[in-house]
């Protein structure tokens, strides 16, 4: 079962049996995936973006406003009256906001601790990754030893959230003809030669 990103949560969904009958998932390949709640990966990007560019009561405020936003989608999967899906501070948003609010109900953490014990798991990070940390991957990386896993933890050099190599490690399209990492793909074949 690979799963890239978001798809890491419906990966590690699939092969727990959390997300009901399925067949049995016998290896796991999570690249570059989300690792904490859903919004509070959101949250902590925006907080970090708002603390570099803004600074005393209009930080606070703008901070109380994507928390509310947070809180409010936790409830009931909808913004705080007022506020539209792609205006102002609501377009962080990039994606349908039930959507937001239905996968933010699984800590991935959690949820790969619930892993069979001793299934073989490969997971990337990426110091070039502008999405997600290595340092917030390591709270997935609790959760799969909790299961245990048989973890193969590799942490990518100029890789950029989507899997290309980008020594820029700024790159603002990734749509960007650049190459699938090289690293990677030496990880993934010999991860899939002993454990298929």
């Amino acid at each position: 079962m690979f799963g890239h990103s978001e798809g890491g949560v419906y990966a590690l969904l699939l092969a727990s049996g959390l997300a009901g009958p399925a067949p049995k998932v016998r290896t796991v390949v999570l690249l570059e995936p989300v690792p904490l709640r859903f919004l509070d990966l959101i949250e902590q990007s925006v907080f970090a973006s708002i603390q570099g560019q803004y600074t005393g009561a209009q930080a606070r405020s703008m901070e109380q406003t994507v928390t509310r936003m947070v809180a409010s989608l936790r409830r009931n999967g909808t913004l705080p009256p007022g506020m539209s899906p792609g205006v102002g501070l609501a377009q962080i948003f990039q994606q349908p906001l039930f959507e937001a609010a239905q996968i933010d109900r699984y800590d991935p953490a959690a949820v790969a601790a619930r892993l069979p014990a001793n299934t073989p798991v490969l997971l990337t990070c990426s110091n070039a990754d502008g999405t997600i940390s290595c340092a917030q991957e390591d709270h997935l990386v609790a959760g799969l030893r909790q299961a245990p896993a048989m973890l193969d933890y590799v942490h990518l050099a100029g890789v950029d959230h989507f899997l290309k190599e980008d020594i820029t490690g700024i790159s603002a399209d990734y749509n960007e003809s650049l190459p699938f990492s090289a690293q990677l793909r030496a990880a993934l074949k010999t991860f899939l030669a002993s454990n298929l």
